[in-house]
This record gives C-alpha cells, sequence and structure tokens, in this order.
C-alpha cells in the first residue's frame, strides 16, 4: 500500500510562508496532506491587518482541504480563543475580538495534536511531567488516558474540557516563566523541558521554541525516540519538514 506524505509547517505569526511550501509540495501533488502546528496569529514586524488576512486565507484554506489538511492551535492563537485568559506577549488588542470570533466560529477547524503513525505532532510538545498530571486529572472525570489516544483525547478537551482541564493544558512551565515544572501542548519549551522531560515510546514535531539560525533540530532520545523542533521562520523554504506515514489518527 503506498504510503501518505505529509507536509508539516511551523509557527507562521502572520508570513505567509505557508504558502510557498503548500504550492510547491502539495498543489503539485508531492505531499498529499499538510499540518500546521499553529502561532498564526502575533508578531513582532507584521502588521495586524495582515495577521488577520493570512489567518482567514488559512481558514479558507482548511475548508477546500478539510479532509487533507488540519489546523493545530499554539499559545499565541490561544490567547484569542480564550480571550481574555492565557496571555502572552505579542498580543494584539486592536484585533483581538475580531480573532476571537473568527476563531470561535470556525473552531471545528482546529485541533491540539495529531499522530502521524507513532509521531505526535503538537505545538509545543508532551513532557512526561505534564503527561502523568494530565492522566491524574482525566481519572477524576473516569477518562482513561492510553498513550496513542493522547491526540485525540487532548482534541476533545480543547473543544469540550473544563476550566480546569483547559488551564492545565494551557500551563506555561518554569522553562517560559510560567508556574509550572515543564509547559503542557502550547508552551513546553524545547530545550528546558520537551528534551529534559521527554515523553517515553513517542516520536514528537513540534514548533513553539524558535531557532534562530532557522535551521531544524532533531535530538534523539537515549531510548531512540526523536524530538524534531521546526519554529524555523522562512527557513521552512529551505529546510521543509516532510514525513511519510501510513495512518493520521487525531
Amino acid at each position: 500500500m503506498k504510503k501518505h506524505s505529509c507536509l508539516v509547517i511551523g509557527d507562521e505569526h502572520g508570513r505567509g510562508t505557508w504558502k510557498l511550501l503548500v504550492d510547491k509540495y502539495y498543489h503539485t501533488g508531492e505531499v498529499d496532506t499538510v499540518v500546521m502546528l499553529g502561532d498564526y496569529t502575533d508578531s513582532h514586524f507584521i502588521s495586524s491587518n495582515h495577521i488577520k488576512q493570512n489567518l482567514i486565507e488559512i481558514i479558507d484554506f482548511k475548508k477546500s482541504n478539510p479532509d487533507n489538511v488540519h489546523l493545530l492551535i499554539g499559545n499565541h492563537d490561544s490567547q484569542y480563543w480564550f480571550y481574555p485568559d492565557f496571555r502572552c506577549s505579542g498580543f494584539r488588542p486592536e484585533i483581538a475580538v475580531e480573532l476571537q470570533d473568527m476563531l470561535y466560529q470556525n473552531r471545528n477547524l482546529f485541533d491540539l495534536a495529531v499522530y502521524l503513525d507513532s509521531t505526535l505532532l503538537s505545538h509545543a510538545g508532551i513532557t512526561t511531567s505534564w503527561f502523568y498530571e494530565f492522566k491524574r486529572l482525566m481519572e477524576k472525570y473516569s477518562i482513561k488516558v492510553p498513550h496513542r489516544q493522547l491526540a485525540t483525547i487532548l482534541n476533545q478537551c480543547l473543544h469540550e474540557g473544563s476550566n480546569t482541564v483547559l488551564q492545565h493544558i494551557g500551563v506555561a512551565g518554569f522553562g517560559r516563566g510560567g508556574t509550572a515544572p515543564t509547559g503542557g501542548p502550547l508552551w513546553a519549551d524545547f530545550d528546558k523541558e520537551l528534551v529534559n522531560d521527554y515523553f517515553p515510546s513517542i516520536d514528537q514535531i513540534v514548533g513553539h521554541s524558535y531557532r534562530r539560525d532557522e535551521v531544524p533540530v532533531t535530538k534523539r532520545m537515549p531510548v531512540g525516540e526523536i524530538l524534531q523542533c521546526i519554529d524555523i521562520g522562512e527557513g521552512q523554504l529551505n529546510y521543509p519538514t516532510i514525513v511519510d506515514y501510513d495512518k493520521l489518527i487525531k
């Protein structure tokens, strides 16, 4: 059976780099799936109007390709998704209500995580410490969290979770100036938290932790797990992330 190929796109922050990648790899048929890792909003140099328009185009792209395009949310998007909670840097008050409305009206188009076979894709990643706290929290609701169903349960929590669950999902760790030992799937710092507290038996691809040299970084853990960070801005044009897989689970 022919494998699928997925283009994974890191943090956009209004750039529009994704359109060049989609034209080169998706529209030509080189890949048949696209996963975007979130942080569509906020920027140090791009205008609010451009950020808003770029998000409109991303949503339209998803609507035109509902089965082949998967949009995850990042910490910067979450501050509009859950506005006025989960505030972080780069906040754009002049378009906050518009972004919140746009995300709310299209909330069924977004998720927190997907699996490509045994590789978990999320904005910032899953640490062991965060996972076991999450598992204990879910047990209070009589919900078990098998590793291979983690993406499905996270996505259900995004759309249906209680405030307590959402607070845990949106927690920032010490590595990002937060209050928890490690951040959740929106906030875990790649170098300070994810690599040092990696989740066993699961490979992960994340964004969130910007690489100033705009080159993706890959870490192989002692038991063989592979962690990859692709928050590289326009470096994605030179270093695209393409993953072959058999099954996508969200």
